[in-house]
C-alpha cells in the first residue's frame, strides 16, 4: 500500500522513472550508480509495482531505448571538450567495462509479468546475425547471457548461432566459462571465510561454526594475555610434579 502510494498512479512518480530511464538509457547504461536504478526499473519494481503506473508498450518502448544504445556500437564516443560529452563511454557499449557488464545484468533480469524480456529485444536488435563481430569482447558476456534470458526462442537462436564460432569448445562448455561467481556490488556482504588470512571458522557435526576451545585452538597461536592454554597447562604442572 505504501509503495502504491509512493509511486502514484497514471502520471506519478513511477511512470516518471520509466519514462527517466527511457530517455537518459545511454548515460545510465555505463554509469555504476545509475545502472543500479535501470536495472530496478527494467525489472518493473517489487511485485511489478512500475507496471501498475504506466503500461507494457511503455516497457517495450525502455527496452528498445536500451538496446539502440548498445545498436550503435561502431560508434566511437567520448574525445570531446564539451563536458556533457565526456560522461559517455568511450568506447562501444558492449565491450565497454562497466557498459557490457551493466547489459548483461539486464539481460537476466526477469522482466514485469506479460512483458516481453530485454533480452529478446537486445537480440533481435542488436546482435542476431552479428555474433562473430563481437567474439574475444567483452561482449561474450552479453551474449552467454542471452543463451540464458528466458525466451526460448531467443536462447535457441543464440545457441545455434554460437556454435560454430566457439569451436573447437562445445557451446555447453563455452557457455559455462560465464556461469562463475556473480559480481561484486557496493552491497557485497563478507563471506563466511570472515577476513583475509583467518580461513573457515571449525564447525561442530551439524556445520555450525564453533569457538576455539582448549581441544581445537592452534596450539601456536598465542592466547590472550599470554596466559597458556590449559591443556598444556596441566601437562606443565605433572612435569613439575614428577621432578
Amino acid at each position: 500500500a505504501k509503495r502504491k502510494e509512493l509511486l502514484g498512479g497514471k502520471g506519478g512518480l513511477g511512470e516518471a522513472m520509466v519514462k527517466m530511464c527511457t530517455e537518459h538509457a545511454k548515460e545510465m547504461v555505463v554509469d555504476r550508480s545509475m545502472s543500479d536504478v535501470l536495472a530496478e526499473v527494467v525489472g518493473g519494481g517489487a511485485n511489478d509495482a512500475l507496471l501498475a503506473c504506466t503500461s507494457k508498450e511503455a516497457f517495450t518502448e525502455l527496452y528498445e531505448a536500451v538496446a539502440s544504445v548498445a545498436s550503435d556500437g561502431d560508434k566511437l564516443h567520448g574525445g570531446s571538450d564539451d563536458e556533457e560529452d565526456d560522461k559517455e563511454p568511450s568506447e562501444p557499449v558492449l565491450v565497454h567495462y562497466v557498459g557490457s557488464r551493466v547489459m548483461r545484468r539486464l539481460v537476466l533480469t526477469q522482466p514485469p509479468e506479460g512483458v516481453k524480456c530485454f533480452g529478446s529485444v537486445l537480440w533481435a536488435k542488436v546482435l542476431k546475425g552479428n555474433c562473430k563481430k563481437w567474439i574475444g569482447t567483452h561482449a561474450e558476456k552479453v551474449m552467454a547471457a542471452l543463451a540464458d534470458c528466458g525466451d526460448s526462442k531467443t536462447q535457441a537462436e543464440v545457441t545455434s548461432e554460437l556454435a560454430p564460432l566457439v569451436k573447437p569448445m562445445s557451446t555447453l562448455d563455452w557457455l559455462a566459462k560465464f556461469k562463475g561467481k556473480p559480481e561484486a556490488s557496493s552491497d557485497t556482504v563478507q563471506t563466511s571465510k570472515g577476513k583475509k588470512g583467518q580461513g573457515t571458522p571449525p564447525k561442530d557435526a551439524a556445520g555450525h561454526a564453533t569457538k576455539p576451545t582448549a581441544t581445537n585452538a592452534d596450539p601456536k597461536m598465542p592466547t590472550k594475555g599470554g596466559v597458556t592454554p590449559p591443556a598444556k597447562r596441566t601437562r606443565a604442572a605433572k612435569n613439575k610434579n614428577a621432578q
